[in-house]
């Protein structure tokens, strides 16, 4: 995690997941908890993995043409 990042947590007091705030349900979470909530929110998630890498493609290729 970047300084940048673990410092914009600390200033929020949360992380938001579609269920709620993780610090809702752990006071003042280790940085292990963290990584384990978001890692289990993220295993979780339901995606076309295709569908992914063709607009990543694409949105590549748009910027591409963009900074010509």
């Amino acid at each position: 995690m970047s300084r940048s990042f673990s410092c914009d947590l600390q200033s929020k007091g949360s992380v938001s997941t579609p269920h709620g705030s993780v610090v809702d349900a752990i006071p003042n979470p280790s940085k292990e908890q963290l990584v384990d909530v978001v890692q289990r929110h993220f295993m979780s998630q339901q995606i076309d993995e295709l569908q992914v890498i063709v607009g990543f493609v694409q949105a590549a290729k748009r910027m591409k043409t963009l900074c010509k």
